[in-house]
């Protein structure tokens, strides 16, 4: 897939230039039932995320995908998010991610410079989503509370 490549060197274009204009919108999925799209709310970088297959059922296993270039080290990682369900404030995680004793991913340990590249089967079901807005806002924090990445992230459900 040449999207995460084409998203990581917008990254480090948009970086050298100094242009400080937001992040565009990448659509990760666009059916008839459901529309899934994301930005980046990190000033300095993008990320690439994907999923396949998309299709109008969304049902069973599908393939995630994320990139990412690592600025800090991530011996540990943490996230944070908020959902909101059509405006309205959901619920909030805190997550995590790696800890120097309990690495659950590949790229715990990993070091600035380095490419997270991580993909995962999901298991979903369309029916579970509810119909309206869910939106969403990622935030990956290392350590040191060094921002990792941002990520706003809405799914229309029709």
């Amino acid at each position: 897939m040449r999207v995460p490549a084409i998203i990581l060197l917008g990254a480090a274009l948009q970086s050298a230039s100094g242009d400080e204009q937001p992040w565009p919108t990448h659509t990760i999925c666009s059916t008839s039932k459901l529309q899934a799209y994301y930005r980046s709310c990190d000033p300095l970088q993008d990320v690439g995320l994907s999923i396949s297959p998309c299709s109008v059922e969304m049902t069973g296993k599908i393939n995630s995908r994320v990139l990412l270039i690592l600025r800090q080290s991530v011996e540990e990682l943490y996230l944070s998010a908020d959902v909101y369900y059509n405006g309205y404030f959901f619920h909030h995680y805190d997550i995590t991610l790696c800890e120097p004793e309990f690495p659950r991913f590949m790229f715990c340990g990993y070091k600035r410079g380095e490419l997270i590249t991580q993909e995962n089967p999901v298991s979903i079901n369309l029916e579970v989503i509810p119909k309206g807005h869910l939106n969403m806002k990622g935030i990956l924090v290392n350590q040191n509370g060094f921002q990792i990445a941002c990520i706003n992230a809405t799914i229309i459900r029709t």
